[in-house]
């Protein structure tokens, strides 16, 4: 039953990102642009469908570590083929307030507000993490 689950919830976010790349190469549009937009049209579509991902991948990381399946940060950084600096940074997001994530994915937040301005050491409350980040 809960291999059913994940496989469909997986099979479901690779149509969210796939369903909009094939009606967007069907585009009559496309034959008025150079390749270079086109390919970076493309790229935009699919890093906001991988947008979609993360949280999925942070949920697992973050129970295998609990878990025990992986006693580091850098153990599971070397299964998935990534520097433990980019899990580290991904677990991060994990915590952030719902109300924080919710307007990055809406292009709500303050214009001053990147990736590299979310600190290390961002507040475990929800409350003080909006009110670091300027919300």
């Amino acid at each position: 039953m809960r291999l059913a689950k994940a496989t469909l919830i997986w099979a479901a976010l690779v149509g969210v990102v796939c369903v909009p790349i094939a009606l967007a190469s069907t585009s009559s549009l496309l034959e008025w642009r150079g390749p270079i937009y086109i390919l970076a049209g493309f790229s935009d579509i699919s890093g906001l469908g991988l947008l979609l991902f993360q949280p999925l991948l942070r949920e697992y990381w973050l129970r295998d570590l609990q878990g025990g399946k992986f006693d580091s940060v850098e153990a599971l950084a070397a299964s998935v083929k990534l520097h433990p600096k980019v899990v580290r940074k991904e677990l991060r997001y994990a915590f952030l307030a719902p109300s924080i994530t919710e307007a990055i994915l809406t292009g709500e937040q303050p214009p001053t507000l990147t990736p590299a301005r979310i600190p290390k050491t961002l507040p475990l409350t929800w409350s003080m993490q909006t009110r670091t980040l300027g919300f």
